[in-house]
């Protein structure tokens, strides 16, 4: 795996307290194509109330979608739920089940009752852990609503679910169905067991979906990324623009679990750090450390997975002189694609307590920023920005919807994973 940084300030002023940024480019090797190996997946139905009429209609009809996109030595089980949660199909090998079988099955799923989300994982995770080894293993979680029955403190789900990736192996992928889903504790069960969250505003957008869902099953070659950084004293503080799972070792120590990449994917992970003020450093010293990243990675392969070690780090010039303080432009495309996202993240947060014209004021002062750069390159994000500027007169359940996904999105920066919003753009950096 290839890992370049850079920061968008190489050199700074002494005697400054300042922020700078440091962006990683992760690109993933290509993975030869190999003959189709089998996969497992475990569909979890919401068949709550809510999903009475048009929704369940849609979700029956994902999955036949998805059935039908089934080989028959891929293992298979589909999990429905309410109050209670029941297997539909059990986990077993696709091809044990016939295509009329399984579509009557699902034909006779109806709505009716609350949603007990989490119970409804629990049972897909019985299904699918059964699986035998070696084959990659995805939960795919479709609902049109909020967790009020059952495990309900988002903490708590994370933490089943969390356990599951690291016990297990499985991942799980998120759909939101409609205008009513809880959007950030589905972003966060993606974010927790390096899944992809999916905002499915119609039924058109579930081909594309499951089409990406199959292929990212199979076209992974960097997996189970972890990132080790050390901060040094130089730092007063450091955080990443994407809300990466983090855990604290010591105070200037932390572990990041950066997930997975697909054949020839690139993600961009941005550190946002406050620096203290740094002096100028002796002509036979090195400058100034930031961060140490020990980065640990395993490399599928075709015959064996092996795993591999990489450490970066980041140092930063000094001068006295501020002519020499200059904007490194080649960062700035994925730098301000990333600032805007959590720029709309922050904006969406101040809109939802009431505060209007503080998130309009927010955006306003991230396209400032943008502007100030002069740079092509920076038009994108600005755009975006604007966007979501103009739907803060009128604010809808579905803005705050597209706001999240956007957000999300924009700052993972992965290449591959699909763009289902219908009231967004899809950003450049989207294959």
């Amino acid at each position: 795996m290839k890992i370049k940084h850079s920061l968008d300030f190489p050199i700074v002023n002494a005697n400054q307290e300042r922020d700078v940024h440091l962006v990683l480019k992760l690109q993933a090797p290509f993975r030869e194509p190999s003959p189709r190996e089998p996969i497992a997946l475990t569909l979890v139905l919401d068949r709550s109330g809510s999903m009475g009429g048009h929704p369940i209609e849609q979700a029956r009809k994902a999955c036949k979608q998805v059935i039908q996109n089934l080989r028959k030595d891929d293992h298979f089980s589909l999990v429905v739920f309410d109050d209670v949660a029941d297997v539909v199909v059990p986990h077993g090998r696709f091809g044990n089940y016939s295509n009329e079988d399984l579509l009557e099955r699902i034909s006779r799923i109806h709505s009716r009752g609350c949603t007990n989300l989490t119970g409804g994982w629990e049972a897909a995770q019985s299904e699918i852990q059964n699986t035998p080894a070696g084959i990659p293993r995805r939960i795919l979680l479709l609902t049109d609503g909020l967790l009020n029955r059952g495990i309900t403190e988002p903490g708590h789900v994370l933490e089943k679910m969390t356990a599951g990736l690291t016990k297990h192996g499985i991942r799980t992928s998120c759909l939101g169905f409609g205008d009513h889903y809880d959007e950030e504790i589905l972003s966060d069960i993606a974010n927790a067991t390096h899944g992809s969250f999916y905002d499915v505003k119609s039924e058109d957008n579930l081909p594309g979906i499951f089409k990406k869902e199959l292929e990212g099953l199979l076209e992974v070659s960097v997996q189970n990324i972890q990132a080790k950084v050390k901060s040094s004293k130089q730092v007063l503080s450091w955080r990443t623009i994407d809300a990466i799972p983090r855990n604290e070792i010591n105070g200037k120590t932390a572990k990041l679990s950066i997930g997975d990449l697909q054949s020839e994917e690139e993600r961009v992970v941005t550190f946002r750090i406050s620096t203290k003020r740094l002096k100028l450093p002796k002509p036979d010293k090195k400058d100034p450390k930031l961060l140490t990243i020990e980065f640990s990675y395993d490399i599928i392969g075709q015959e064996d997975v092996a795993n591999k070690h990489k450490r970066k780090v980041a140092r930063v010039g000094v001068t006295n002189d501020p002519t020499d303080v200059r904007v490194n432009r080649s960062v700035l495309g994925p730098l301000s694609t990333q600032i805007a996202g959590l720029a709309i993240r922050e904006s969406h947060d101040l809109q939802e307590r009431g505060q209007q014209e503080e998130a309009r004021n927010h955006l306003l002062k991230a396209i400032e920023v943008l502007n100030s750069y002069g740079d092509a390159s920076t038009q994108e994000a600005i755009d975006s920005l604007h966007h979501i500027l103009r739907r803060l007169e009128t604010w809808t359940v579905r803005d705050k919807k597209m706001a999240l996904y956007a957000s999300r999105s924009y700052r993972q920066h992965r290449t591959k994973e699909a763009w289902t919003s219908e009231d967004m753009i899809q950003p450049l950096f989207k294959q």
